[in-house]
């Protein structure tokens, strides 16, 4: 019995052990195996060894079309694409991309009309996801562009968006609201004060 309980706990750190041995494309080939195989990948993801890109140049995604989540990331450093099926970015535009996160608009197709704007970041690379609280539009007043930092941790700290009347909105890490500008500069000065809270900002 105990022989039994040794062998099964050395299969249950295979892929662990596999894992840590290879880099970020097969990682996520190893995912693919099966569950238990899916499970460990994700728990390994979580650790700071996780071994993320560390390209010098971006690589690219391409995206058929915002209702689906195929898409195809081309890395320059090696000269090679990669095809993979993301349903998480299914039905979102992408508004700004860094350092393997993306910060998606969420589409609602079937409604007629333009409710609460929903905003996410995910990580594509990990897959970590962070909800972004929602924002108040109608038919006439959209959101048309986005920024984010990262600074110390690996997730982004701020993010900054703008609809089509000119109004910013900002959110900071652990906050549940925006802070709102409409072209008043007391608003756009106390905006830029809570960015330079967190150090620095980055617009690329």
């Amino acid at each position: 019995m105990i022989e039994e309980e040794k062998e099964y706990s050395l299969w249950h750190l295979l892929p662990w052990m596999i894992i840590e041995r290879l880099d970020f494309i097969d990682c996520h080939c190893v995912s693919a195996v099966c569950g238990n195989w899916r499970s460990g990948w994700k728990s390994y993801c979580s650790l700071a060894s996780f071994p993320l890109p560390t390209d010098a140049i971006p690589w690219l995604m391409t995206k058929k079309n915002r209702y689906s989540g195929a898409i195809k990331l081309y890395r320059p450093s090696t000269n090679k694409t990669y095809r993979n099926e993301m349903p998480e970015i299914n039905g979102t535009d992408c508004l700004y991309s860094k350092d393997g996160w993306l910060l998606l608009h969420e589409m609602e197709p079937k409604k007629k009309k333009y409710e609460n704007v929903k905003l996410c970041l995910i990580n594509l690379f990990t897959m970590d996801k962070i909800e972004l609280p929602e924002l108040k539009t109608n038919k006439q007043i959209f959101i048309t562009k986005g920024t984010f930092s990262i600074i110390q941790s690996k997730c982004p700290d701020c993010v900054i968006v703008i609809n089509n009347c000119g109004t910013l909105y900002a959110w900071k890490k652990g906050s549940d609201t925006w802070k709102v500008s409409s072209n008043d500069a007391y608003d756009i000065i106390d905006i830029w004060s809570m960015l330079w809270s967190v150090i620095l900002f980055h617009c690329i």
